[in-house]
């Protein structure tokens, strides 16, 4: 894979890779942070594959509400937990947080298999899930939802008779309404779809690209990772409208010009979300609902940080991601499948300019520059994320940011990927792409590091 621009992993390289510092062809731009970094849509996807770290709906923000402010539905004299604390010495306490936190995502994967959980950890898992009342296991997974994180989601009532409601829903099958569906969702979504999003896919220089595409999931049942940054909640959904947009609304394949029916498309179309958006609605129909309507969506839950601030049992986030990781493997060896998926860890975590004091040290020490403007830093990819990238041996890396201040999408070519250092080497193309697109300067660490730390600590304070 090659870049216009060499791009410098973050501090905690294997060294396997030394690229120089990249150069920034405009001015660093402020970007707000609407999801910070999803292990799906924190730390969103599994323990190893988080997509978009969520606070709870009933969040205040920090820079709005005065240190001594106490909610209506608080006793006085208690401090509730979702008003951060600001006395002295709590950037330390969260310092030992954040660095808690890297060693736990450095931890092995886990499968219950054997032992406590028996010969069988499937079943352990299901068993365990269907044990959970299902009403009480919305409320907690709604708490990884943030306040800001996207003014196309809303909070959802509960439904017992909605099957992805239920604890042991791993995904939500595709049930697509045509192409014109699909626009009319992406458009409302973000106003720059035309123009930003789907503009990439539909230029005739990649026809070659949308063709290849085309036969390897509907004639050769290969199997293709759309790989993302994760700059907001709903980014991930809408750049999968942009792709299913190129290759139905009008396309032809071959000289017998043969169309392809966005229904047929929808099922070799597979999406990885948070689970927390099962406890969304957008344009007043559950979240999911207008997914289905290009993809079949799989279910994942944080491991670390939203997790614990949701007070989710860690056996039960276990549980749900190995349930749901099964069923995308097994979808996946059937051949034929696309998944699209925001890769970086948990979020892209931007760091305001007021919160780069707080780390300048630590970049002077890391790039050998003075550093003043806004920054974007991509965090880890987990085990679990690059354990299906190389499952699905073929990625095509994608750089987008959805701020209208500085919208860019960046498409990749398809690369193959054969170890863990290649899903690197392609996060590493994202931010170069992503920074190039934006001028915003964009750092991927490849490992947890001092300055991925401090990030964590101050932007959580």
């Amino acid at each position: 894979m090659t870049t216009s621009q060499p791009h410098t992993r973050g501090p905690g390289s294997n060294g396997d890779i030394d690229r120089p510092s990249v150069t920034i062809d405009g001015p660093a731009l402020d970007q707000t942070d609407s999801h910070p970094n999803a292990d799906t849509c924190e730390e969103a996807v599994p323990e190893e594959d988080q997509p978009m770290e969520a606070q709870p709906t009933n969040t205040v923000p920090t820079n709005t509400v005065p240190t001594n402010t106490v909610p209506t539905n608080t006793v006085p004299g208690e401090k509730p937990d979702d008003i951060p604390d600001r006395r002295p010495g709590r950037f330390r306490e969260r310092l030992e947080e954040a660095w808690g936190e890297a060693r736990e995502r450095r931890q092995p994967e886990e499968e219950p298999g054997g032992g406590e959980h028996g010969d069988d950890p499937e079943a352990w898992a299901r068993a365990l899930l269907q044990a959970e009342d299902p009403k009480e296991y919305f409320d907690t997974v709604s708490g990884l939802a943030r306040v800001d994180q996207s003014s196309v989601l809303s909070p959802l009532e509960f439904d017992p008779d909605v099957p992805f409601h239920h604890p042991q829903a791993t995904y939500v099958d595709p049930e697509p309404q045509g192409i014109e569906t699909v626009k009319l969702y992406a458009r409302t979504a973000s106003p720059i779809f035309d123009t930003q999003i789907a503009a990439p896919f539909a230029n005739p220089m990649r026809a070659d690209m949308i063709a290849d595409i085309y036969q390897r999931l509907m004639l050769d049942g290969r199997n293709l990772a759309l790989i993302t940054n994760h700059g907001d909640i709903v980014d991930i959904a809408v750049v999968l409208a942009g792709l299913t947009t190129a290759m139905c609304d009008g396309r032809t394949y071959g000289v017998l010009e043969e169309e392809l029916a966005q229904e047929d498309l929808a099922e070799h179309f597979n999406i990885m979300v948070s689970r927390m958006v099962t406890t969304r609605q957008a344009f007043g129909i559950p979240a999911l609902s207008v997914v289905a309507n290009m993809a079949r969506t799989f279910l994942s839950l944080p491991q670390t940080h939203s997790r614990r601030r949701a007070r989710i049992d860690p056996e039960l986030v276990r549980a749900s991601n190995m349930l749901m990781r099964a069923d995308l493997s097994r979808y996946l060896a059937q051949g034929g499948q696309l998944l699209a998926m925001a890769a970086s860890g948990s979020q892209d975590l931007s760091l305001a300019a007021n919160f780069a004091a707080r780390v300048r040290n630590a970049w002077q020490g890391f790039r050998g520059e003075d550093h003043e403007g806004p920054s974007m830093h991509l965090q880890p990819l987990y085990p679990g994320t690059m354990k299906i990238m190389l499952e699905c041996q073929d990625v095509l890396p994608l750089a987008v940011c959805m701020d209208p201040k500085n919208p860019t999408t960046q498409l990749g070519s398809i690369t193959r990927v054969r170890t863990e250092d290649d899903c690197h080497r392609v996060m590493d193309w994202i931010a170069a792409a992503h920074q190039r697109g934006t001028g915003i300067t964009t750092v991927y660490h490849d490992a947890e590091d001092d300055l991925l730390t401090n990030i964590r600590a101050a932007i959580s304070r």
